[in-house]
């Protein structure tokens, strides 16, 4: 499986509320990451290997989104989120 790195500084939203933004996939970001940098864009997925991690008393967040075919964008959030394994989510921000 092709895995792809995005540091993506978002908010997660679950996937009924949503802001205006570039609609895409997980797969359209794995297969051409470059078109994407700088963009605003929201992509949904599946939650999976949940971090909530401090270092040096600044906490972050960090987790796999999935797609329903296995592939996978690693997300990076400053902050604790209110999501755990398993949770369909929505983001939207600059990756």
């Amino acid at each position: 499986m092709k895995r792809t790195f995005l540091a993506l500084s978002i908010p997660i939203l679950l996937t009924y509320i949503s802001k205006a933004c570039e609609n895409t996939t997980i797969w359209a970001i794995v297969e051409d990451s470059h078109k994407f940098d700088g963009e605003e864009v929201c992509v949904d997925g599946t939650v999976s290997n949940l971090e909530l991690t401090s270092k040096m008393g600044n906490t972050y967040t960090t987790f796999g989104l999935n797609d329903e075919n296995g592939r996978s964008i690693s997300v990076y959030s400053p902050g604790t989120l209110s999501i755990k394994e398993g949770d369909r989510v929505k983001s939207n921000r600059y990756v």
